[in-house]
């Protein structure tokens, strides 16, 4: 039997192949010759970070991003493939410093965990790394975008690109307990490529402090959320987290 990471490879491979053959297409078509469109063509290697401990987590979280970052051009090769990306590094200290704070949180929901140590684990790479090979990260988009999406564009490639092969992605990942989409219209798009045979119908479940949360028919917990490097109006770090965890702690079943 194929492990997980077997599955992304083979998948990523046709995935992106597609995506060359579909945008060599559309760009011959509306420029009537073979240009080259670079963040188009390129293809980021997302999903479980360590298949080991994602099977071993108490609870099995996947966050739904929009797209990989390009800014980070002179070091292309390190971010191509994601997971490993982050597994090496911990990624960044904003936005994945959140996440791996909300990761912790969650991974430790049954603890009485101060906010003071909360913080300290997202300044620390090696902190981040740990936690976040418990996890499951996920773009919409594999072709990398701006610093700040401009969702247009993003939906346009999401729907163009991606959803026929995000919907298989997504199987692999059937067992996941929580689903965290992160950033204004990511529930929305991610929910259009869930398929009903791996995650059952979806129920609107309502608000807590604002936040949309649903399950799915399986039983997930699907919260429409902040993006991790949120700068809205009296969100702070601590903000983030608490509301995130007020939101899982409502909806949380504790594994038998």
């Amino acid at each position: 039997m194929e492990n997980i990471e077997t599955k992304e490879k083979e998948l990523f491979q046709e995935w992106h192949t597609n995506i060359i053959e579909k945008v060599s297409k559309q760009i011959k078509k509306e420029y009537n010759e073979d240009k080259f469109v670079d963040n188009l063509y390129e293809f980021i290697e997302d999903g479980i970070i360590s298949e080991k401990e994602w099977s071993t987590a108490p609870l099995k979280i996947i966050f739904v991003l929009k797209e990989a970052n390009n800014s980070y051009k002179e070091h292309k090769e390190d971010w191509m493939n994601f997971k490993r990306f982050l597994a090496d590094s911990g990624g960044g200290r904003t936005t994945f410093a959140n996440i791996s704070r909300w990761a912790y949180g969650i991974l430790n929901i049954d603890e009485n965990l101060s906010w003071n140590d909360i913080h300290k684990k997202g300044l620390d790479s090696n902190e981040r790394k740990k936690i976040l090979r418990q996890v499951c990260v996920v773009n919409l988009s594999k072709q990398p975008g701006d610093a700040r999406t401009k969702f247009d564009n993003l939906k346009e490639k999401f729907e163009r690109y991606n959803k026929e092969y995000l919907e298989k992605q997504l199987a692999f990942y059937a067992d996941a307990d929580i689903i965290i989409c992160c950033g204004n219209g990511v529930g929305s798009l991610f929910k259009s490529a869930l398929s009903k045979n791996n995650f059952g119908e979806y129920k609107p479940v309502g608000k807590i402090d604002g936040i949309w949360h649903n399950t799915l028919g399986n039983g997930q917990l699907m919260i429409s959320y902040y993006h991790p490097a949120a700068s809205a109006k009296g969100m702070t770090e601590e903000k983030l987290f608490k509301s995130l965890l007020a939101v899982v702690k409502t909806n949380y079943k504790k594994k038998s």
